[in-house]
């Protein structure tokens, strides 16, 4: 049986922004393995959630960017 891990918010959010070279380097490791089918994740509604929110009001992305992101972000057909 696979291990399935929980994605959380700081790793997408770290992948994604690229706004701390060290943790970006990390978290786009880790999601070269799960790209690869090395790691299976299981990403909750919440952590969603807290992306959305974090990049709304945290960062204060433009909505329509943030959906371009996130979907960009899910469209790669590992998730």
């Amino acid at each position: 049986m696979k291990n399935i891990t929980v994605l959380d918010t700081n790793v997408i959010l770290r992948y994604l922004l690229n706004d701390h070279p060290q943790h970006f380097l990390r978290a786009q490791a880790f999601m070269a393995d799960v790209i690869s089918g090395k790691i299976t994740v299981y990403i909750p509604d919440s952590v969603l959630a807290e992306c959305v929110y974090v990049l709304l009001k945290v960062y204060k992305v433009p909505k329509a960017k943030a959906c371009e992101v996130l979907m960009g972000f899910f469209s790669n057909g590992v998730f």
